[in-house]
């Protein structure tokens, strides 16, 4: 993967992260760096970015502080 898509994925999680920008905006750059969708996994507080190209990139966030329920 290019490393300065690389930079924007880790640099959105982090804005996200710190509500430094909204949703909106966020997309918008992913959509720009040509990420076509993203998964967010709570649980392992990572998301994996998807790219048209078909590259993709598992980047850690800030865990939400809470245990998953035992029972769904």
């Amino acid at each position: 993967m290019d490393t300065g898509v690389s930079k924007i994925l880790h640099e959105c999680s982090r804005a996200s992260d710190e509500g430094r920008e909204s949703f909106p905006v966020i997309v918008g750059r992913l959509m720009a760096a040509g990420v076509e969708r993203y998964h967010a996994d709570l649980v392992r507080s990572e998301k994996t970015y998807y790219l048209a190209s078909g590259d993709s990139e598992i980047v850690p966030n800030a865990s939400v502080g809470a245990e998953a329920s035992a029972a769904f």
